[in-house]
């Protein structure tokens, strides 16, 4: 692995990161009155970026083991 795949990957975790974050941080603010749609499409985006990160995790780990 290149410094620059270190990075990229290092980039690609910490975004999927910070959006889980952000949107959790939004879900638990008990000062926002936010609609049951919109809730819900900040769930589904937790969700979906968590896959992600699933998933980008175990293909940087199956490369460090190829290394």
């Amino acid at each position: 692995m290149t410094q620059l795949d270190d990075a990229r990957h290092s980039f690609d975790l910490r975004t999927l990161l910070t959006n889980v974050n952000g949107f959790a941080e939004l879900l638990a603010d008990p000062t926002l009155e936010i609609p049951m749609e919109r809730r819900l499409e900040y769930a589904e985006i937790i969700l979906a970026s968590g896959e992600r990160l699933s998933e980008q995790v175990a293909a940087w780990a199956a490369r460090i083991a190829l290394d």
